[in-house]
């Protein structure tokens, strides 16, 4: 009889509950359209086509990127002009390279936002042979139809970093 009592109260313990659906909002095409927003990011600095770069941007982008310099100093950039400029200053007289490598990526979406992390290695050239792991963030939002890149913070994975 305990054994009947017990077996019933679980039985409606059970029915009581209910399994939540909490999928994101969005699709496969808008995650695969995130993607090709990021790649052509990275492929559009990497070749300092910085107008390429410049239209996957939000006018009101923000940027952080951690200097891995003693202390770890902050560059952060208001918008996405004022990031760009700095990045052509920085790679005057630098040629063009290969770009970067995704190592790896972990995508969320709800409705017009996505966000997106991003692990990185770009092989440098010599004199500076070795790699550089960073790890970037993005925020990407849905602005009249097209994917933009709404804020980005990046930092060097120091542990990950090769020879």
């Amino acid at each position: 009889m305990r054994r009947f009592a017990v077996a019933a109260s679980m039985l409606l313990a059970a029915a009581g509950c209910r399994i939540e659906d909490r999928t994101p909002t969005g699709s496969r095409q808008d995650e695969a359209t995130v993607r090709e927003v990021l790649a052509a990011f990275y492929q559009s600095r990497a070749a300092h086509d910085w107008a390429g770069a410049r239209d996957l941007m939000w006018d009101s982008a923000t940027i952080e990127l951690h200097q891995p310099v003693a202390g770890g100093l902050w560059s952060i950039y208001p918008s996405a002009d004022d990031y760009l400029a700095a990045e052509r200053r920085a790679s005057r007289g630098a040629e063009p390279g290969d770009g970067v490598r995704v190592v790896r990526t972990d995508f969320r979406q709800q409705g017009p936002l996505a966000a997106v992390w991003v692990t990185t290695r770009t092989e440098l050239a010599p004199p500076l042979a070795g790699s550089v792991v960073a790890i970037d963030h993005f925020l990407l939002r849905r602005i009249d139809g097209a994917w933009r890149i709404v804020h980005l913070v990046s930092i060097p994975d120091r542990d990950a970093a090769g020879p």
